[in-house]
């Protein structure tokens, strides 16, 4: 009897870690598809539908902004300067214990020049989405987006070659 009782309990664990693993899976799925819908978002309301309210954006653009109003009003302008954008996303990897979760990516982005259609930024980037659930929905409250530097120069190295 004794051993059937540990057998049941030994069970019991191992039937709640696949649950979880399958809701984390479940999870990395979730960010997955949101960070591909932030990535190429069409227009500020589809780029600000998962920010949380006091969202922080290191931007590798004109600075940090802090609040939900502060980063809509950075995308404005951007989605203003760059009406035309095509980002890829190059390699990805997401992490989730449930309540938190961070996505580390490598982007490429093709912008062009609405009128002309000309290439106006060719560049790869990276970025650091960091999610959490607030009454079941993920919001990001970090993002950190980057370009390597030239150690030798210090500037910013934005080709997409290596």
């Amino acid at each position: 009897m004794k051993i059937q009782g540990i057998m049941a309990a030994a069970l019991a664990i191992l039937a709640a870690c696949g649950v979880a693993h399958a809701d984390n899976e479940k999870d990395k799925a979730e960010i997955l598809k949101m960070e591909q819908v932030l990535a190429n978002a069409p227009n500020l309301q589809v780029a600000m539908q998962w920010h949380d309210p006091n969202v922080i954006c290191y931007d590798w653009e004109r600075g940090i902004f802090k609040g939900y109003d502060a980063v809509k009003k950075h995308f404005a302008g951007l989605f203003a300067e760059v009406p035309s954008a095509d980002v890829k996303i190059e390699d990805i990897s997401i992490e989730t214990d449930g309540q938190l979760a961070v996505a580390n990516s490598v982007q490429h982005v093709v912008a062009k020049d609405a009128k002309t259609g000309k290439v106006t930024l060719d560049a790869v980037f990276r970025t650091t989405d960091a999610y959490h659930r607030v009454n079941g929905k993920w919001l990001l409250f970090s993002q950190h987006n980057s370009f390597p530097i030239e150690l030798a120069t210090g500037k910013a190295v934005i080709s997409p070659t290596p």
